[in-house]
């Protein structure tokens, strides 16, 4: 049987996602430069049921770093979208995680009916992200991401933002012998 029903596409049918339940199994994931709000908007028009910010470093957001608030750029509640954070030590990611609920409850409103995701990244390949022990540096490090995991649920278990998933973006590893 051949089909040009979009009802009929896998990809097309509901997907339970956290405590979201998705129209379709469409998902834009965080791309460095590209995923802006508008971009995130378009692409819901196109299908996608959940998006996700760019990467933002933890560490810049715990500073209170306004180029990173920028990358956090949550506007349209309507597009569920997740944050994105780089983090490599648990107090940062504690820190940032605070910040966004204070400035969602203060100066970004925006934040508090728009931050639907929080996930972490394992995955940044950059040397930068490696030097600074992140991304996949950590990925041998259980006991670092353990305690990286603690932190994030126990501020999605008390925080007041919308937060219906959390998660990781995960690599094998750092190289072919590591992936292996």
């Amino acid at each position: 049987k051949v089909s040009n029903s979009a009802t009929d596409d896998p990809l097309c049918k509901p997907l339970q996602f956290g405590r979201w339940r998705l129209n379709s199994r469409l998902m834009l994931a965080p791309l460095e430069s590209v995923s802006d709000c508008a971009y995130r908007r378009l692409c819901a028009g196109m299908g996608a049921a959940f998006s996700w910010t760019e990467m933002a470093r933890a560490s810049s957001l715990a500073e209170r770093n306004k180029a990173t608030f920028e990358v956090i750029d949550t506007y349209d509640p309507a597009v569920l979208t997740g944050v994105q954070l780089l983090a490599s030590k648990p107090r940062e990611l504690r820190s940032a995680l605070a910040v966004l609920d204070d400035l969602a409850s203060s100066t970004h409103p925006h934040w508090a009916r728009g931050i639907h995701g929080i996930e972490l990244n394992f995955r940044c390949p950059s040397p930068d992200v490696i030097g600074h022990g992140a991304g996949p540096a950590l990925l041998h490090r259980f006991k670092r991401l353990e305690e990286l995991f603690d932190v994030l649920a126990a501020w999605r278990a008390e925080t007041s933002l919308p937060v219906g998933v959390v998660g990781a973006k995960i690599r094998l590893g750092l190289n072919l012998k590591r992936e292996r």
